[in-house]
């Protein structure tokens, strides 16, 4: 399950009209009163929608779509280095370095434009997100953070993202900012686990003290609206 929660009565008006927007186009989440999201994320919550999440390992999945396309007559070519794309109105073309593909049509399937797609770059937001892994809780703490079997998120700008790893562990991510250069990550680590534990422990105060085992920095590209864009382009 992925609960969705506000932590206000502002916030549960808010996402009452997410799930009016989401009604419209077809995509049901229901609406869950606050006592039953609070007893199964042991936190308090105003209400929450509730729909169904899954995990998916990128490394597993990509090896096997590529496996299947190669036992359908696919050529697949790794690490082939594309410089740049052209089109005319009967082909397009990909140049690599030492040969060129000439095809009717051309998927380009990426998380960034790179420097291919360079005149995409205004429509794309660079962050960086963080993460951090706990050690074990305790039993105390488990009987006070609820029953551990979901997914859970905010309502709102910028939220948390709390799940349930083996061992009563908790994987909790967020404190999105901008892209943190090179030199300064070892620091923003550092400085963002501290905030993350801070930020887990005002949700559960019954875990304050429980040190982070793990912490790490995850890039994040997405557009000024947090939503995807794909189609054609006039420029490629």
């Amino acid at each position: 399950p992925l609960w969705t929660h506000a932590a206000s009565a502002e916030t549960a008006a808010g996402l009452r009209r997410e799930q009016a927007s989401r009604r419209e186009s077809a995509v049901t989440s229901a609406w869950t009163a606050g006592g039953v999201v609070a007893s199964d994320l042991g936190m308090p919550a105003s209400g929450a929608l509730k729909s169904s999440g899954f995990t998916l390992d990128p490394v597993r999945a990509t090896l096997g779509l590529v496996r299947r396309a190669a036992e359908r007559g696919v050529r697949v070519f790794e690490r082939s280095a594309v410089r740049r794309t052209r089109f005319t109105r009967k082909y397009a073309e990909v140049v690599l370095g030492a040969a060129t593909i000439r095809t009717t049509l051309i998927y380009v399937a990426t998380g960034e434009p790179g420097s291919v797609f360079s005149q995409l770059r205004r429509h794309v937001a660079y962050r960086d997100g963080f993460a951090v892994v706990t050690g074990p809780l305790t039993a105390p703490m488990r009987a006070e953070t609820g029953s551990r079997l979901s997914v859970a998120t905010e309502w709102g700008p910028d939220p948390h993202w709390l799940r349930w790893l083996p061992e009563a562990r908790a994987l909790f991510a967020g404190a999105l900012s901008k892209a943190v250069p090179p030199r300064q990550v070892d620091r923003a680590i550092v400085q963002r686990t501290g905030q993350l534990m801070y930020e887990l422990s005002v949700q559960y105060p019954v875990i304050s003290g429980l040190p982070a085992t793990h912490g790490c920095i995850t890039p994040v590209v997405s557009t000024e609206a947090g939503l995807p864009w794909m189609g054609p382009h006039r420029n490629y």
